[in-house]
Parts: C-alpha cells; sequence; structure tokens
C-alpha cells in the first residue's frame, strides 16, 4: 500500500501534539501540502509541467476564469490564438481596422481574472490548454497532475509549516507551566523540546534549499 503524503510529513517531524484535535491537524496538513505544492507549481517552468495538463476546458463567450490555472494554450475555431493587449481588443473587433482577428487570426486577452476568445468581430467559443494550481489531501498518495520527481520538496515544505504548528503548540504549554508555576521540570523538559524542534526545523530548512536549487537547476531552460 502507497505511503500517504501526510505519513511521509510524519516522517520527517513525529505525530501531532496530543493536545491537538485530529481533524484539525489533518485538515491544517492538507493546507500545508497544498501552500508547499503551489509554490513549487509558481517556480517551475511551464515547459516542465506542459505534460501534466488536465482536460481542456471550454472557453464560453462569457469567457472563463483563470484562478489557479496557467495558460499552456488556447485555440478558438480551432486554431492558435494569440494573446491581445486589452487595449487592442476593439480593434481585434473592428474589421477597419488591421489589427482585425478573423477566423483565421483568433487572439484572447485576460481580463478581470477571466479569459475570452475573440474573432469575427465579437467573443466567441474557445478551448484553454492550461496546467491546473494543485489542491492537495493528506490522505493522497500522488499529487494530481504534478511532476512525482518534485514531491519530495513539497513533503518537506509541509514538513517546515507543520514543524512551525508543532513548535507553537509547545510553547502554549510551556507558557501554561510558567505561568502557573505548576511544574518547573515540566517546564524545562518542554522547553528542551522546542530547542529540539527548532534545530530539526533548521535541518528541514536546509534540505528544502538543497532540493529547491537542484529543482530550479535541473528544469533551468538552456
Amino acid at each position: 500500500m502507497a505511503t500517504t503524503l501526510h505519513n511521509r510529513v510524519e516522517d520527517y517531524i513525529g505525530p501531532r501534539d496530543t493536545n491537538t484535535a485530529l481533524e484539525d491537524w489533518l485538515t491544517a496538513m492538507s493546507e500545508w501540502l497544498t501552500a508547499s505544492a503551489r509554490e513549487i507549481f509558481e517556480a517551475v517552468p511551464l515547459s516542465r509541467l506542459e505534460m501534466f495538463t488536465p482536460a481542456p476546458a471550454a472557453v464560453p463567450t462569457t469567457g472563463l476564469t483563470l484562478a489557479g490555472k496557467r495558460i499552456v494554450e488556447v485555440t478558438g475555431n480551432d486554431r492558435p490564438c494569440r494573446k491581445i493587449p486589452n487595449g487592442t481588443v476593439a480593434q481585434a473587433k473592428s474589421s477597419a481596422s488591421i489589427h482585425y482577428s478573423d477566423g483565421e487570426d483568433p487572439v484572447f486577452y485576460v481580463k478581470g481574472g477571466s479569459i475570452y476568445v475573440v474573432y469575427d468581430a465579437q467573443e466567441r467559443a474557445g478551448v484553454l490548454h492550461y496546467i491546473e494550481s494543485p489542491l492537495v489531501d493528506y490522505d493522497q498518495t500522488a499529487i494530481a497532475y504534478f511532476p512525482t520527481e518534485f514531491e519530495t520538496i513539497v513533503v518537506l515544505g509541509a514538513a517546515i509549516r507543520a514543524r512551525i504548528r508543532q513548535i507553537a503548540d509547545r510553547r502554549v504549554k510551556l507558557r501554561f507551566y510558567t505561568e502557573t508555576e505548576e511544574d518547573l521540570e515540566l517546564a524545562q523538559g518542554v522547553m528542551l523540546e522546542i530547542q529540539t524542534m527548532q534545530a530539526e526545523m533548521q535541518a528541514l530548512q536546509a534540505s528544502y534549499q538543497q532540493e529547491l536549487q537542484i529543482l530550479m537547476q535541473g528544469t533551468a531552460t538552456p
């Protein structure tokens, strides 16, 4: 059975604090994994991700939101579209303009976070080929539409975020012990835990930076 991303993170940092509800921890784990994956998603050149495109999306005449999408290609009238500035849309629709776009030369523009295809004087239906921003659940064993060789760095990024949460939880416990003077020996023990976690987090951060450097070198455009 494949190991979940959640378990891979905990292989680095151990389990949650006993005072943290499991549901809260798992919800946060999904958020940490997603945040880490999206950092890599934005850093990796589009050419490296093109092979992981989901099914193309239809672009209606009313436009299609680009939230969470990186454009690979846009087509209209079964032809590739070229992107135009918003300021030339009116010219692309005017048959009197040298910038007029007909069915042989469709164009697209982006406005208000949505994409529109234009040819033959108006917005038309088109097709968007895109890369989808990752949305990761803690119980997944792999990230959909994402290079598997980048998953280690995603796990490391999530582990750093989770470690910060663990340290914060320990500090809450330390504050309780010191403010109530309930048990100074327990407070000292928690302080040692925090120091150990901080040192381990520095090691995780160093590994993350090393993996990120390797990633960027491997995806650099010649």
